[in-house]
């Protein structure tokens, strides 16, 4: 992959996998998903973050770890009316 050679990872793992051309709105959105998640998934995480680029995280790292590791085992997701797009 293209990363730059003083790329460095200090607290993850990079995973790396095929490169893949996505068109928005279209089911290469979905595979490349199910690729990285394929990609991940020999690291038994207890959770993957999907995040879009409407994403901001509005919390330091410690928290959000702390949040998730108040909430074992729990799913939270979000989904949006495609009449109204008013989110629940």
């Amino acid at each position: 992959m293209g990363y730059p050679r003083d790329f460095q990872l200090n607290y993850a793992t990079l995973f790396s996998v095929s490169p893949l051309v996505i068109d928005w709105g279209s089911y290469s959105q979905i595979e490349a998903e199910m690729r990285l998640f394929q990609g991940a998934a020999p690291g038994k995480y207890a959770y993957y973050h999907l995040l879009s680029g409407l994403d901001l995280p509005l919390a330091n790292q410690d928290e959000i770890h702390a949040f998730f590791s108040a909430h074992p085992g729990k799913e939270f997701i979000t989904y949006s009316s495609q009449a109204s797009g008013a989110q629940f």
